[in-house]
C-alpha cells in the first residue's frame, strides 16, 4: 500500500470512527428514555395480568401471549450485556495500548 492509499484508509477509518463516537453518544443520550419505556411495559404488564384466572379483573389478551413482555425482556437483557461487554472491551483496548 503507497503513502496516498495509506492516506485514503487512515481518512475513512477516520469518518467511520467519528461517526461510530456519534452512533454511541445517540444511544447512551436515549438509554434512559430507552429503560423508562421497558420498565412501563413490564409495570403494564404486571399490572394487567392476574396469576388468578378466575379474577373478574383479569384480562384477556389472545393475541398477545403471557411471555411476550418476557421475551423483551430477554432480548433487553442480552443487548445491554452486549453492550457492557463492548464498552469493557473497548476500555481494556485503550488501557493497554
Amino acid at each position: 500500500m503507497d503513502a496516498v492509499q495509506r492516506l485514503i484508509r487512515g481518512q475513512e477509518l477516520m469518518d467511520a470512527v467519528i461517526a461510530d463516537t456519534g452512533a454511541i453518544r445517540s444511544l447512551t443520550r436515549d438509554l434512559p428514555a430507552m429503560s423508562e419505556r421497558f420498565d412501563a411495559v413490564d409495570a403494564a404488564h404486571h399490572e394487567t395480568w392476574s396469576e388468578n384466572p378466575d379474577d373478574p379483573g383479569a384480562v384477556s389478551m389472545p393475541v398477545i401471549s403471557d411471555d411476550y413482555p418476557w421475551d423483551i425482556a430477554t432480548a433487553r437483557s442480552k443487548a445491554l450485556r452486549h453492550l457492557v461487554r463492548t464498552a469493557a472491551d473497548l476500555h481494556t483496548q485503550e488501557r493497554d495500548a
